[in-house]
């Protein structure tokens, strides 16, 4: 809860400045965001248009940089928010400019006086001064291109695909997505092909020519979705552990190939919405794919009411049972490990293998909780094992349940006194 008590939520500069401190917005980003956001912040970048107070604080500002952002913060419930206009804001992560309108206002409420740092000023002013150099540049370009035949642009890139691979590469992939069927065997080698991010790391400045490139599934998806909502459903789950493995072989710290999940994602969900009830199989899918989304692609409770009954029912039942093996794999590597550092004979791969079981357990915990609160089963929520059962109680979900619990005048919180 970024150190803010619910008591607080709303109300008062001191549990706000403990919600906008270093920590709560390094978590809320990523390192290298927090350095460009803090950059941003003492450049003066910032000018605030308006600030609300309790019940929902909240400020609204603009952000120059290499273009005019507008940018807002606020705390709902003791939790960070906010949203901007930039192509990098990400939802449930800040972007820079999130992050030095959030720095500015934590300096506001504790009523220091707006310091401008020279260096940190001409940082930004360079650059802003790049991004207009480069969009006049483009500018130029668009006009250029846009006065030539078509004779001449498509002799132009022959000759640029005969020397460049990726340019070749690129070209073949536009060729082969415009001339795609609406055939889910056409489709899918396709997907794979145009989300594969090749050998090579993804750094922070390919990310976002990646991703712009891996875009073209999404039409192709809606594509088979209109043909046959099932089989998109299919495309849909590859076209997102594609992604997926992108994202694992990339810096995108600017969440453009995160951006891009969540997009396919999106589809995944419409398709599924568009086809209906699903078969009690379909359960043992739907659990798959939660436990490999890394991050929330689409919305699970939208999801839940779509997918039907008995596909909910088979989800549940397996999700349980799941959840039990794995306890139970964890328990027994935890009595191995002892019994290997009893002898002193310490085996790193046992290590290995209880942390990543581990793992699987809390990822399935937090799955099964939710249902259990969803379905009210309070009796077996308190029966429950749970591994780490304080740090579940204490989150958001856990303090909902504990009302639910409280509410029959039975407690539930990390000092209770459960079976």
């Amino acid at each position: 809860m970024n150190g803010v008590d619910d008591t607080q939520a709303g109300g008062g500069p001191e549990a706000w400045i403990d919600a906008l401190s270093d920590a709560s917005l390094q978590r809320s980003s990523t390192a290298e965001i927090f350095r460009r956001g803090r950059t941003y912040a003492a450049s003066g970048a910032v000018e605030v248009l308006a600030e609300q107070p309790a019940p929902h604080p909240a400020l609204r500002a603009q952000v120059s940089g290499s273009d005019l952002y507008t940018t807002e913060v606020r705390i709902d419930d003791g939790e960070l928010a906010g949203n901007c206009d930039c192509p990098n804001a990400m939802q449930g992560w800040f972007c820079k400019h999130q992050v030095a309108v959030a720095l500015v206002w934590r300096d506001r409420l504790a009523g220091k006086p707006p310091v401008m740092d020279e260096a940190a000023s001409k940082e930004v002013q360079v650059i802003a001064k790049r991004a207009r150099t480069v969009k006049d540049r483009r500018q130029a370009l668009h006009e250029f291109l846009h006065g030539q035949d078509s004779a001449a642009l498509a002799n132009k890139l022959l000759e640029l695909a005969d020397r460049d691979h990726d340019v070749d590469r690129e070209l073949q992939q536009w060729r082969k997505v415009s001339e795609a069927t609406d055939q889910p065997a056409d489709l899918k080698p396709l997907i794979t092909e145009v989300l594969s991010p090749g050998r090579d790391f993804i750094s922070y400045r390919e990310s976002f020519g990646f991703a712009r490139r891996a875009e073209a599934v999404l039409p192709l998806l809606q594509q088979a979705r209109a043909r046959d909502a099932n089989a998109a459903l299919a495309l849909c789950r590859h076209a997102l552990h594609r992604a997926w493995g992108a994202l694992e072989q990339a810096d995108d710290s600017d969440g453009e190939i995160g951006g891009l999940c969540e997009a396919i994602g999106t589809e995944w969900l419409q398709s599924l919405q568009a086809a209906g009830s699903q078969p009690a199989s379909f359960g043992d899918t739907y659990l798959q794919l939660r436990l490999d989304d890394p991050f929330g692609c689409f919305d699970a409770d939208m999801a839940e009411t779509a997918m039907g009954n008995e596909a909910m029912t088979r989800y549940r039942r397996v999700l349980a049972e799941r959840w039990r093996q794995a306890k139970d794999v964890v328990l027994g590597l935890k009595a191995e490990r002892a019994a290997s550092l009893a002898s002193r004979k310490h085996r790193a791969a046992n290590y290995e293998r209880s942390s990543e079981s581990e793992m699987e357990l809390l990822s399935l915990e937090r799955l099964h909780l939710d249902q259990l609160e969803k379905t009210g089963d309070i009796e077996e929520a308190l029966a429950a094992d749970f591994s780490d059962r304080g740090r579940l109680f204490q989150s958001d979900r856990g303090r909902r349940f504990s009302v639910i619990v409280d509410g029959r005048g039975r407690r539930a919180s990390e000092d209770c006194n459960l079976p």
